[in-house]
């Protein structure tokens, strides 16, 4: 475990110094992602002014929610975006390179790359939670803000575990690539809004087959304070570690089946 935090730390480094050199690049993207967000929040505002409220649910609630998933998504891609570029490398045959080295190829993978721009999605999930958690009047106790930063990690890996699954099937279906992940990441705009304004299948498939609504909709409303019937906050942890020994299963198969199409 020492030896992988070692050399995840040695390449931040490198994709550090890769970043410093492009200087516009970086702020563009960085103030690209803080505008992104903060729309998002002004498209609330709007609304909420000609209609005072969705479905019960107000401004400060709505900015909580969509506080949460700028802060999973950040997790998503700063730590993990490297995924994306799996379908890429086994229909070029590039996974080879990672094959022959003496570490875990999908550690490998992920640690190649890691996008320092994902922080405008930090900083601005931050300044809006803030911002919502006084205007709600929020006072967590040390273990709910324990419980609530669990959430935000686990909804982070659940972010990746999905990506992986989808990335993993281009071992059969070469030609499909990335849409596939496009389409399944799709469904995480719905985490943006409370789950309860959807139908039940849809509530059903945002929880427990693509479980967006842990990346959003349960950490936020943990936090605030709502009762779950359903003791699906609960559910976070478990969800989590199967999803991710699903998906690495899956991961091992698909790299069992891989045949070099390298030139």
């Amino acid at each position: 475990m020492a030896r992988y935090l070692r050399l995840y730390a040695l390449f931040i480094a490198k994709n550090l110094r890769a970043k410093i050199e492009y200087r516009a690049e970086f702020w563009i993207t960085f103030l690209g992602r803080l505008l992104e967000i903060a729309l998002s929040f002004v498209f609330f505002w709007v609304t909420m002014l000609r209609v005072g409220h969705l479905a019960q649910w107000s401004l400060w609630q709505l900015g909580l929610i969509l506080a949460v998933t700028s802060l999973v998504r950040s997790i998503a891609e700063l730590l993990f975006t490297n995924v994306w570029a799996l379908p890429d490398k086994i229909r070029k045959g590039e996974l080879d390179s990672f094959l022959v080295k003496p570490i875990n190829p999908l550690f490998h993978l992920i640690a190649e790359r890691v996008e320092i721009q994902g922080l405008g999605l930090v900083v601005s999930g931050v300044a809006i939670l803030l911002v919502c958690a006084a205007n709600l009047r929020l006072h967590p106790s040390a273990w709910s803000a324990l419980y609530f930063a669990v959430m935000i990690v686990c909804g982070g890996l659940l972010y990746l575990f999905l990506l992986l699954l989808c990335a993993t099937a281009t071992f059969w279906l070469i030609g499909v690539d990335t849409e596939l992940m496009f389409i399944v990441v799709s469904f995480n705009d719905f985490a943006r809004f409370p789950l309860t304004i959807f139908p039940g299948a849809l509530r059903f498939l945002l929880t427990w087959l693509l479980p967006y609504a842990f990346t959003g909709f349960f950490p936020a409303t943990f936090l605030m304070g709502m009762s779950d019937p359903s003791d699906s906050y609960w559910a976070v942890l478990p969800l989590t570690v199967g999803l991710g020994v699903a998906a690495y299963a899956f991961w091992l198969w698909g790299l069992r089946r891989y045949q070099s199409s390298g030139v």
